[in-house]
């Protein structure tokens, strides 16, 4: 398990820098999910506020927001750790990532439908614990009992 969650982190903290950050907090596109203005972390600034967090860098914001990107995912694999094989592993956490922890973000931190609803997320709450919560369920039923 220690090995899934060394990786996953190194695989999920380079995926948030190559396009991760745009997908999750760059303009909306429909309120779905972020423009592709930021790939590659260009204009996240050091020495200027961004428009997500008026009191610090954007790129500092931007680290702070990556920690929750890498762990959320991670939260899952006491559910199905070891049960499955390396690259099913890897392969479901980039989707995972991808398909789910992206959009969610952007729909409610990033400036998408769920946040211009109103919705409110104090302290990852539906973001992070809700969809990571959900996923470790459906992978766990997925998989099956052991034995």
């Amino acid at each position: 398990m220690h090995c899934q969650a060394f990786a996953g982190n190194a695989l999920l903290s380079v995926m948030w820098l190559l396009f991760g950050y745009t997908l999750c907090f760059g303009p909306s596109i429909n309120g779905l999910i972020g423009a592709p203005s930021h790939l590659l972390w260009i204009d996240v600034r050091y020495d200027q506020c961004g428009p997500h967090a008026k009191n610090i860098p954007a790129a500092l914001f931007a680290l702070f927001q990556m920690m929750f990107a890498s762990i959320t995912p991670l939260l899952m694999t006491g559910s199905f750790a070891e049960r499955l094989r390396w690259d099913c592993f890897l392969a479901f956490t980039v989707l995972w990532e991808l398909l789910v922890y992206y959009p969610v973000c952007h729909w409610i931190w990033g400036g998408g439908f769920l946040g211009a609803w109103g919705v409110k997320d104090f302290a990852g709450g539906i973001v992070i614990h809700v969809s990571a919560g959900v996923g470790a369920l459906v992978v766990a039923l997925y998989i099956g009992e052991l034995g």
